[in-house]
């Protein structure tokens, strides 16, 4: 019997035999990582991904991180990915790695929060309502609540998970406040030696123009910068998809 509802099936040795099923401990593992990290449903398991030539060093270094992500997390490494397009798969890259270090840490692991997937704007704008005492569930553009629906992305949380991925970090401005609730995620996060990934639309010299260098150089240590230089193939990629053509690079 096969557990069809397993995003995971694509990667696990157990599909399509007798113990694929949805009492299966690994699938249990990894489906309380994912809900309790903020990645989009619809982007759990395995995404595909078109290799541009002109990106191929930036995809061999990301691999090598990918297969070794156990470590690089352990180090309390930092990722910055970062491109001057849109839709060229820094987004992806982030939540692949991030499932890629829960694939390596789910045996045990329970209910023990590991990494958060983190939009920057929305968490950032749910933290401006709050002070304005908009603090219901359905207000929020982006929340991640346990079983009983209480609040996982608290300061303790987000200080003290192994793995963080920013997603588009880099905005055009930021406010005082804004700042602040940054800079006491990251600096404690920095002081602990705990992994981020960062996706962002510039470099970090463009980073610290915007965020200043007492965060830009927390991120800058320990950091490997990939820049992507391909066009956004995204909207290539649906056209592709639709008339059955391309290679794709999976995992």
């Amino acid at each position: 019997m096969t557990y069809k509802d397993c995003w995971y099936n694509s990667v696990c040795s157990k599909y399509n035999t007798r113990e694929c099923s949805s009492m299966c401990i690994r699938y249990t593992e990894m489906l309380n990582m994912m809900k309790y990290s903020g990645i989009p449903k619809n982007l759990y398991g395995t995404q595909s991904l078109y290799l541009p030539n002109v990106d191929i060093e930036a995809y061999t270094i990301l691999l090598n991180i990918k297969d070794n992500i156990k470590d690089f997390v352990q180090n309390g490494n930092n990722l910055y990915i970062f491109s001057k397009v849109t839709g060229n798969g820094k987004t992806t890259w982030g939540i692949k790695l991030l499932q890629s270090y829960f694939n390596s840490v789910w045996l045990g692991n329970g209910l023990r929060l590991r990494g958060f997937f983190i939009p920057t704007q929305a968490f950032l704008l749910d933290k401006k309502n709050a002070i304005s005492g908009n603090t219901s569930e359905d207000s929020k553009l982006f929340s991640v609540t346990d079983s009983f629906g209480h609040n996982l992305l608290t300061t303790k949380n987000l200080i003290n998970c192994d793995i963080i991925v920013w997603d588009d970090f880099l905005l055009n401005n930021i406010s005082p406040y804004d700042y602040a609730n940054i800079f006491a995620i990251i600096d404690q996060r920095y002081l602990n030696g705990k992994t981020n990934i960062f996706t962002a639309g510039g470099s970090l010299e463009e980073l610290d123009n915007v965020y200043g260098s007492c965060i830009s150089s927390r991120i800058a240590m320990n950091c490997t910068v990939v820049e992507f230089k391909a066009i956004d193939y995204r909207a290539m990629t649906l056209k592709r998809n639709a008339e059955g053509q391309g290679a794709g690079l999976n995992g």
